[in-house]
Parts: structure tokens; C-alpha cells; sequence
């Protein structure tokens, strides 16, 4: 299935619900692609909105993708399942809202962490910054599992690491 759509809307004045505007991904019956972007500036704003909605699709799924020079903006909110996927720092002047099992998180062996500068900060119960699993890969067999720099360090029965090298666990 395709990806969501990408839309900017720039306006004065709107007359009618943002929720008319679909930038929804494809779906296959266990799998769904991308989350699309809805960009909104009022001629009021000095950054816009930026609007990811996942439409409570179920199943695996792929990311959308923020990965501008300039990731400011007047509000973010991610609903409904969708998943952000950040690799420079985002600014938020306004509220950043991860809502209704939605989440925040990097791509694998990212470096550099995420990064979020927002004025307000609002995570339900049901949302979550999350970059489990998203470190290097462990040693297994005969490859080595690779750490901080994209080095080769960790060995078989290892974790892979950010943060320093991975040691080799001896137990059974």
C-alpha cells in the first residue's frame, strides 16, 4: 500500500472542518504504510500546524517522516495511532500532543537521540516517546554487534550499544 499524503494548506480564513482534508496511508490487511502530513498555516501564525493522524488503522505500519532543515512549528499533534519518526531537534512553539496510541520515536542506530523543545507537552495515557529497540545491533554467531559510531566491538551473546561498548555476556 502507498504512503499518506502530503498536504499544506495556507489561509485566512477556514470554512470547513480540518478532518475533511484525508492525508491517510494505505492499508493492506496486516500492514500499513506511512502516516501522510497535514500542514495548516493560518496568515496569523508564524510557523503553522503540522497534523499526523494514523485514523486508528491497525497493524504493522511504517513512519511518517520529519526530516526538514527547519522542524519548527506553532503546534504537533500526532493522533490516532500515527508514529513520528524525528531525526533533528523539533520546535514547538505552541503544545506538541501525542494522543489516542500515538507515537514519537527515531529511526535504528540514530546517534543523536530526539530532541523536542515545545512550550507545552501533552502525552494520554495511551502515547509514548519511545526508542526501544532503536540502538545498534547485539553480536550474534559469528557477527560482531556494532556500537557507538557505527563501530565493531560487540561479540557473539552481546548487546549493541549507544552509549559505550557493548560487553560480552558469559552467562549460560
Amino acid at each position: 500500500p502507498g504512503g499518506g499524503g502530503r498536504v499544506a494548506v495556507y489561509y485566512d480564513a477556514l470554512s470547513f472542518p480540518t478532518d475533511h482534508i484525508d492525508v491517510r496511508a494505505g492499508q493492506h490487511s496486516s500492514y500499513r504504510a506511512g502516516d501522510g502530513t497535514l500542514f495548516l498555516k493560518n496568515a496569523t501564525q508564524e510557523k503553522g500546524d503540522l497534523v499526523i493522524d494514523g485514523y486508528g488503522f491497525s497493524g504493522a505500519k511504517d513512519t511518517a517522516y520529519i526530516d526538514a532543515l527547519d522542524n519548527e512549528f506553532d503546534n504537533v499533534i500526532v493522533k490516532n495511532g500515527a508514529v513520528l519518526n524525528i531525526e533533528k531537534p523539533l520546535r514547538v512553539r505552541g503544545k506538541l500532543s501525542l494522543l489516542a496510541g500515538s507515537v514519537l520515536t527515531h529511526r535504528a542506530e540514530y546517534e543523536d537521540g530526539i530532541e523536542i523543545f515545545a512550550n507545552d507537552f501533552e502525552i494520554d495515557p495511551t502515547s509514548l516517546i519511545d526508542v526501544s529497540g532503536r540502538g545498534y545491533r547485539a553480536g550474534a554467531g559469528v557477527c560482531d554487534g556494532i556500537t557507538l559510531g557505527g563501530q565493531f566491538w560487540a561479540k557473539s551473546r552481546s548487546g549493541g550499544s549507544y552509549g559505550g561498548k557493548g560487553s560480552i555476556y558469559d552467562g549460560p
